[in-house]
């Protein structure tokens, strides 16, 4: 999934935003796929899905919405994304409406959400970045799918603050992996957590890891390793077995600075719930009594696949030394059924489902390759964590 869609968007003649909400607390059913929190929001009356990611300074919205919505393009900017800046074009909209939050004339950047709608298996309309963030406090539940926004007052239990680190408006959580600190973005936008190249050098110097799977591809084709850290430290709360992407070195962007350390994504948050408030550069951490963790999250064949439009799965990669490795599976192998049920009615969280079950249960693939037909069958086994 996206792991840093708009890190920074530059765009001239933002229009100033109206606030109006009332003085009571809200809430919000949200929708949670791969991770990915997803708000209803309406863009001049129209409903409407947004990504909630506080890794991103500004909103956009997706070209096809802006097609849809018959959008008018005000300009052009510059927004970085995972490792470059590129042109990207504006619009102004009237309104922006969550729940009884309202922001008018407000300009956001068009960009091409299909790498984001295709990781999350949903339509995925718009961002909301932290320029419409940092406007209200809010408290994200992933366990019950719902986002409150209010004064902190009417939040109920906060549980543990932290301050945060703010740049510009990006904010950065102070972090001890295993023994090292660090400060990480703070980013709800991106399904994993990653550290950067340097980070993990430094890190490797005082800890080993049990395992590390080799092969990690992202969306945008980057690669990556995959490790289970021991501990990390958050003031007074310690997550455990926290599995991390490594970035592999990078020659541009964020990933290639190294005074970068990396990202926290929804794999991290989704333990808590989570109370921003980004004015104040404040987050608030509670143990999500809710949160059920996934036992065969590392318990697969160790393949990654995409989804197209026409419903076909493809496998985007193997796992070094993985089950599906040793039993010849390749990249770019189809996948049309497994054990027995087509698989293109399934989403792509569907799919996975069915290739992270207990150990060591065999799985059969059919799989459409340049060849013809094959069938292979693999067993599951932990690979991580």
């Amino acid at each position: 999934m996206k792991q840093l869609l708009l890190l920074c968007v530059l765009l001239i003649g933002f229009a100033h935003a109206a606030y109006a909400a009332s003085a009571g607390a809200v809430n919000i059913s949200v929708s949670v796929h791969n991770g990915a929190v997803l708000v209803p929001v309406l863009i001049n009356s129209t409903p409407l899905n947004f990504l909630l990611d506080t890794g991103s300074e500004s909103s956009a919205v997706g070209t096809e919405t802006v097609e849809r919505l018959n959008l008018e393009e005000k300009g052009q900017g510059k927004a970085l994304g995972n490792y470059s800046l590129r042109s990207v074009g504006s619009v102004e909209v009237k309104s922006i409406q969550i729940a009884n939050v309202e922001l008018n004339s407000q300009i956001l950047a068009v960009v091409d959400l299909t790498p984001l709608s295709r990781a999350a298996g949903v339509p995925v309309d718009g961002v909301l970045g932290n320029d419409v963030l940092l406007r209200s406090p809010f408290k994200v539940s992933y366990s019950k799918q719902t986002m409150t926004l209010g004064p902190l007052s009417q939040l109920g239990d906060l549980g543990t603050s932290i301050q945060m680190k703010r740049t510009r408006d990006q904010f950065f959580l102070p972090i001890t992996l295993v023994s090292l600190p660090r400060e990480l973005l703070v980013d709800t936008g991106t399904n994993s957590t990653n550290l950067s190249w340097s980070t993990w050098e430094q890190l490797s110097k005082i800890w080993k890891p049990k395992s590390v799977i080799e092969g990690i591809v992202s969306s945008e084709g980057s690669t990556a390793l995959l490790a289970c850290l021991d501990s990390a430290r958050i003031g007074n709360i310690e997550v455990n077995n926290q599995a991390m992407r490594v970035q592999n070195p990078m020659s541009a962007g964020v990933f290639a600075d190294p005074g970068f350390g990396g990202i926290l994504g929804a794999d991290f948050w989704r333990q808590f719930e989570v109370t921003f408030d980004l004015s104040r550069g404040m987050l608030y951490l509670k143990l999500d009594p809710g949160f059920e963790p996934d036992a065969y999250k590392y318990v697969t064949i160790g393949i990654q696949f995409v989804k197209a439009p026409s419903g076909v799965f493809t496998v985007v990669s193997v796992w070094k030394n993985s089950p599906a490795a040793e039993a010849g599976i390749e990249p770019g192998d189809q996948i049309s059924a497994v054990d027995g049920e087509s698989v293109n009615v399934l989403t792509p969280e569907q799919l996975s489902k069915k290739l992270h079950v207990t150990l060591g249960t065999p799985i059969k693939l059919n799989l459409d390759r340049p060849s013809g037909p094959s069938v292979i069958t693999v067993k599951t086994r932990k690979l991580l964590c």
